[in-house]
């Protein structure tokens, strides 16, 4: 079976993996036979074996293969090989975890065809956001959505953290004024960046301080792991465009960023061997297939990519 996950919105698109992940544990029991696969340097034979490798006795299979779009030979030898028979299995499962719209992406028209199901998970507009956030919360107000909804923009991982937030804190009345402003709800950077800031400049012990703080203040550990994912998504291509001789500006007009969050990472990128990069990338699948399958507390995956980044 091939499920498509697609869109620039990665957090609602994740929110659907989980819930997708769950429903095959809760058919199979385990997800002993789960994997999470960056299409980015596999070859061909590594996710055939990935899918189909096994004696006749395995347990049904789910593998998460993410962003096919940056691995053109994969793509190409998957969509002539592998596709006609994905689409034909029953117990195993392969969910591509496309995090651009690729609808519009020719060479993925077969792909999205033959899918058994696609879901496309594009920005938010802040009225479509303030909706999204009262089905999430349904005890929260349209007012309070449409307000979080303005202060948080298309990131809808910090407006669904901070719509739990206030819906715990407000415990069933209308969140009033005083309660966005306990909370520190504002307009202002998240914390969070502290925290992607000591880690890619690779002050270890500054970061380890900052994690804590965030867990005192209740921030989710998942939303913290995949601001670490996407700042290391973006030191790659910075390194990459980097040693091409682009320029800051050129790179932030293509990857949608401010400028400044462009020069802020150039440093960062610096630090970094592609080898080494090849490595906290196996990281963080690693890590994030084991807080899925409960093996580690979310919080301690942090913890580890944090200090393997930043060693």
């Amino acid at each position: 079976m091939l499920i498509v996950l697609h869109g620039a919105d990665t957090f609602r698109a994740q929110l659907k993996l989980n819930e997708l992940v769950d429903a095959y544990r809760n058919k199979h029991g385990n997800l002993n036979n789960a994997l999470s696969l960056e299409a980015e340097g596999l070859d061909f034979n590594e996710l055939k074996n990935a899918i189909f490798a096994g004696s006749l006795f395995d347990d049904a299979k789910f593998v998460i293969l993410k962003d096919l779009h940056k691995n053109n030979t994969l793509l190409d030898g998957f969509i002539e090989n592998l596709l006609p028979k994905i689409t034909r299995e029953q117990q195993t499962v392969l969910l591509l975890f496309e995090r651009v719209d690729i609808k519009k992406e020719k060479v993925f028209a077969p792909v999205l065809k033959m899918a058994a199901k696609t879901q496309e998970f594009e920005e938010l507009s802040n009225t479509a956001a303030a909706n999204w956030l009262v089905g999430q919360f349904p005890n929260l107000t349209k007012e309070a959505a449409v307000k979080l909804a303005k202060i948080c923009g298309p990131d809808t991982a910090r407006a669904f953290n901070e719509a739990r937030k206030l819906n715990s804190f407000a415990a069933g009345r209308a969140p009033s004024q005083k309660d966005f402003k306990l909370l520190d709800i504002t307009d202002e950077e998240s914390h969070v960046f502290k925290v992607l800031d000591a880690v890619f400049s690779k002050r270890a012990g500054d970061a380890m301080l900052q994690l804590n703080l965030l867990w005192r203040a209740g921030e989710p550990p998942e939303r913290v792991f995949a601001m670490l994912e996407r700042q290391l998504e973006i030191v790659v291509f910075i390194k990459e465009q980097s040693e091409m001789g682009v320029y800051p500006v050129s790179m932030a007009k293509i990857l949608g960023l401010h400028p400044y969050v462009v020069k802020k990472a150039l440093p960062a990128a610096d630090n970094f061997s592609w080898p080494r990069l090849r490595e906290l990338y196996s990281r963080v699948c690693a890590l994030d297939l084991k807080a899925k399958k409960g093996e580690i507390e979310p919080a301690f995956a942090c913890e580890l990519l944090s200090i393997a980044v930043a060693s």
